[in-house]
């Protein structure tokens, strides 16, 4: 807004000094510039006091694309204009086949860089709308883990990417309107070798927190452990990580200086299902729930994405006198996934025996959650 401000005065000055001493190309080219900086300004703050007010994510991202289409066509609207009144009746500098010629490519310029533009603004809101997906449904609790991934890696990919377009769309245009890329390749170039030699450190560490992203050996708000110090996860930039122990301090270490990676956040949990039944059972029928029970757990996508081994199913169709029948399913997930594996594996064994007639009545379902440590006292005979 104060650079809109700025540019808004000058161009008023600029007018005013045109009209003053009778220049009529910096008269024209001033208001026209004037005309269309204001109508802009209006436009784009008129969307951006929408998308302030507005409670929908998905009109949140379409107003923020078509507020950047409408700055970047305004951008190119006066260039055009100060460039035919201002510059193209400089001596020796365009001649009328010449500034013809000169228009036409600038025309094609523009247009290539409105859609580098729209392009960039279109991966910007791509982005936002996987790191703030809508509903809080099961559905988005079952994708935590996936969520925290992309909240990871995607703003990473993001700068990245719109950067590599607007470099290119930046030399496609210059190239366009007859400017010679070629000097400007070779000292980017030599720019790039030098800074290369001089980084290596910072090299070092960008290659580092590429590598550690896409092997997915951390994510934001876990607890690592790293080069003598442990704590929460709470910000990844390009080249460093930021934690914070639990005294509060906060620790910024270069991907480079990280090393060896140790996850608190991923230790392995044990969830076991029991059921028991409290009226006598059929052998045959204990052994067809407890084969159900055990399809329908591994054939659950939300469990198998945090599965660590098999699903143990155990059943015990014969029991001593005053003992009831009983229904075992273990399984080992990591620690972020634990509470919701357990909670859905209980509806799936719920659903399992509603299907199979039994009422509340009838069985006892118990759930819960254990240290893996405890896995080698859990029978591994299957059923």
């Amino acid at each position: 807004m104060m650079l809109a401000c700025s540019i808004i005065a000058v161009l008023t000055g600029l007018w005013i000094w045109g009209a003053f001493v009778g220049e009529t190309n910096l008269f024209r080219g001033a208001i026209g510039s004037l005309s269309i900086m204001v109508l802009a300004l209006v436009i784009d703050r008129v969307l951006a006091l929408s998308i302030r007010a507005s409670r929908r994510p998905a009109v949140m991202r379409r107003l923020f694309v078509v507020r950047a289409l409408v700055d970047a066509v305004a951008v190119a609207l006066i260039l055009r204009i100060l460039i035919e009144f201002w510059f193209s009746g400089f001596p020796g500098l365009f001649g009328p086949p010449g500034w013809s010629d000169f228009a036409r490519r600038f025309s094609l310029a523009s247009v290539l860089f409105i859609l580098g533009l729209w392009v960039s603004a279109l991966i910007h809101v791509w982005v936002e709308a996987r790191l703030l997906p809508g509903g809080n449904g099961p559905a988005g609790q079952e994708n935590t883990a996936l969520r925290a991934r992309f909240a990871t890696v995607l703003p990473i990919v993001r700068f990245g990417a719109i950067t590599i377009i607007m470099l290119v769309v930046a030399l496609m245009a210059l190239s366009i309107i007859g400017i010679d890329i070629t000097p400007l390749m070779a000292g980017a170039g030599i720019v790039g070798l030098a800074i290369s030699l001089g980084s290596q450190t910072l090299a070092k560490d960008i290659v580092s927190g590429l590598f550690y992203m896409f092997e997915d050996v951390f994510r934001l708000g876990e607890t690592i452990e790293s080069s003598g110090r442990q704590g929460r996860l709470e910000a990844i930039g390009t080249r460093s990580v930021r934690l914070r122990d639990e005294t509060g301090r906060v620790h910024t270490i270069p991907f480079g200086d990280l090393g060896a990676i140790t996850n608190h956040s991923r230790r392995l949990m044990l969830c076991r299902i029991t059921v028991d039944f409290h009226r006598s059972v059929e052998p045959d029928q204990i052994t067809t729930l407890a084969l159900a029970i055990g399809h329908a757990l591994q054939s659950e996508k939300p469990l198998q994405a945090g599965l660590v081994g098999d699903i143990q199913i155990t059943s015990s169709p014969l029991q001593p006198e005053g003992r009831d029948q009983q229904i075992s399913a273990v399984f080992q997930i990591d620690a972020g996934r634990a509470q919701q594996a357990d909670a859905l594996a209980k509806r799936l064994v719920e659903g399992e025996l509603m299907d199979a007639g039994f009422t509340a009545e009838n069985v006892s379902i118990t759930a819960e959650v254990l240290d893996a440590s405890m896995a080698s006292s859990v029978p591994a005979s299957p059923p």
